[in-house]
């Protein structure tokens, strides 16, 4: 997922999230589904219950990428959805491999020759008001199919169920697709054009696979885009507030999303225990640092869709220890570079860029390497198969990357190549997508230096989080650096590197390959990696993949990030599994 990046392009990263604040990402938030919530949590807080009921309040810059479950794929989103809705499996804390069931009774069964799977569906689980009705098979089939649906264009639908026979993107609303079968009300089975029946079945985690009811939901598909999220219903534990025609009136864009308890959720049937009463999201928060000082000094507050300040770690860590939770997992930070807009269609100008910048001080921005985690040398994170084999923390050994503080020296030899005799870029302004926050502004003087050193000019172009996620994923935006994260959506190779650098993957709408890397030698090695089946075998082929990828230089490799959250002192902070900084909605209470 793009880890809505200070939104965070997200598990999901792992499940997703692309935005952009410039450095800062470095001790980024937030999205995409499948991250580690092990770390430095304070010893004893696993043993901590939180006690049940009360008002968790959240604080947010603005609203997720999307509330609707089959479109949001960045972190923030994700970890609304999460509280909102059942996916068929699901990640809980501390378990990062191994998915628990969640709308699904059994674990899904693949066919031998990896050509079907097969899910059955928990029963008695129902929709929340005004739907009402129990869940079928049937409602799962069309949450799948509407993710390829033009009006709702799920960002990874074609990613990771586009084998599914008879799927296409971009088709209309109500578009069947026939390789997804409901021999009954309880049974889904997906037909597969390739033997990816274990990728697909691992990618049953994802949002795209929550119910929902085609009755209801088809007239508000028909609209482009969908309006569905303004009227969804859930199966989670959590709703968004609404009337009684549907209507979320507990969604105000850009100001408050308001979670309630879904009357009709089954406890007994969920792993989550959903602790909480309520669960407000505050969008309307400017000043992130000021709002840091409100969550530690405050009551029943957590933070939301940014990173904490390396001034507040540095100053509030010694004596609120016990407030601040810190994760690891498979996550990688990096700036975008548009492969598709000059100067940067040319492999030498880009490799000059990262040649001459400065990583290291992007990682003393961010706090050092306790917090912003170790500097990357390549694309695929610790914790995902293939790591060790494209070269580990030392990666691959390119050139450009040897100097952590950057050198104008070898900048200049790839300038040379790339035909600026100087050894200097000569050109227009660079367009930069940036954040608003404080912490943005102080990356950006880094980047403008680093980039200064090299002889290109920048220009920001500074937005919102919600706001930096829409162009950025954008292919048609004018614009040439987009700060990025990917978090892996499971525990596969795939998961990390095709959504962002596959040109099959560049899409009109909710793109997640935001440099628009479309080398045909690595598309090539994608789909012939993407059919194999043996784990070693994976391992290896996507780690030449990787290698392949970072000599290209796509995108600046920044760091391999930890991930820093923060809570009042009155709250039992569950780190989230599926959305890196983030906190579980449904796990985290109130003392």
């Amino acid at each position: 997922m793009l880890v809505a990046w200070l939104v965070a392009i997200h598990r999901h990263a792992g499940r997703r999230a692309v935005a952009a604040c410039a450095l800062a990402a470095l001790a980024p938030p937030s999205a995409a589904v499948a991250l580690a919530a092990s770390g430095d949590a304070p010893s004893g807080r696993a043993a901590q219950q939180p006690r049940h009921g009360g008002t968790l309040t959240l604080l947010s810059t603005g609203d997720p990428d999307s509330v609707d479950p089959g479109i949001t794929y960045t972190t923030i989103g994700a970890s609304f959805a999460a509280a909102t809705q059942r996916a068929l499996l699901t990640y809980v804390p501390g378990n990062t491999t191994t998915p628990v069931l969640d709308l699904a009774a059994a674990p899904p069964q693949v066919a031998p020759d990896g050509r079907s799977v097969t899910v059955s569906i928990r029963p008695g689980i129902r929709f929340s008001p005004p739907v009402n009705r129990a869940v079928t098979a049937h409602d799962v089939k069309y949450a799948i199919e509407r993710g390829f649906f033009r009006t709702v264009a799920s960002p990874y639908a074609a990613v990771y169920f586009g084998d599914i026979v008879g799927a296409r993107p971009d088709v209309a609303p109500g578009t069947v697709i026939p390789g997804i079968e409901t021999p009954n009300d309880q049974t889904l089975v997906l037909r597969l054009s390739a033997p990816r029946g274990g990728l697909v079945a691992a990618a049953l985690v994802m949002q795209l696979t929550a119910p929902v009811p085609p009755e209801y939901a088809a007239a508000y598909d028909r609209a482009n885009p969908s309006t569905y999220g303004r009227h969804q219903v859930a199966t989670g534990p959590y709703m968004i507030r609404n009337d009684a025609q549907g209507n979320a009136v507990g969604y105000r864009p850009g100001r408050q999303i308001l979670l309630v308890r879904n009357p009709n959720w089954l406890a007994a049937t969920d792993p989550r225990p959903a602790p909480l009463d309520r669960i407000v999201i505050d969008e309307r928060i400017t000043d992130t640092v000021a709002a840091e000082r409100r969550i530690l000094t405050g009551q029943g507050l957590v933070g939301g869709d940014y990173g904490v300040d390396p001034r507040v770690l540095r100053r509030e860590l010694p004596r609120r220890r016990a407030q601040f939770t810190f994760v690891s997992g498979g996550t990688v930070g990096f700036i975008t570079m548009n492969t598709k807009r000059a100067p940067f269609d040319d492999v030498n100008v880009r490799r000059a860029v990262v040649a001459g910048f400065d990583r290291a001080g992007a990682q003393r921005l961010a706090g050092g390497p306790r917090f912003a985690g170790p500097l990357a040398t390549h694309f695929l994170p610790p914790g995902v198969p293939g790591f060790q084999e494209a070269g580990g923390r030392r990666g691959p050994g390119l050139a450009m990357y040897a100097n952590p503080s950057g050198s104008v020296r070898r900048a200049a030899s790839y300038l040379r190549r790339a035909g600026f005799r100087s050894g200097r870029f000569q050109g227009r302004p660079i367009v930069v997508v940036t954040g608003v926050d404080p912490a943005a502004r102080r990356s950006d003087r880094l980047l403008s230096r680093s980039l200064a050193r090299i002889g290109m000019r920048v220009r920001f172009r500074r937005a919102t989080s919600t706001r930096a996620f829409a162009i950025c994923s954008n292919p048609r935006s004018r614009v040439h650096m987009c700060q990025a994260g990917w978090t892996r959506d499971f525990a596969d190779p795939e998961t990390v590197l095709s959504p962002v650098f596959n040109g099959a993957n560049i899409l009109p709408q909710g793109n997640s390959n935001v440099s628009q890397l479309d080398d045909r030698a690595v598309n090539r090695a994608m789909q012939a990696a993407a059919a194999l089946v043996d784990p070693q075998a994976r391992a290896r082929a996507w780690a030449r993949i990787d290698r392949q990828v970072t000599a290209l230089a796509p995108a600046i490799a920044l760091s391999w990030p930890r991930f820093g959250a923060i809570h009042s002192a009155d709250v039992v902070g569950v780190p989230s599994t599926a959305s890196p900084g983030l906190w579980d909605l449904s796990f985290t209470g109130l003392r």
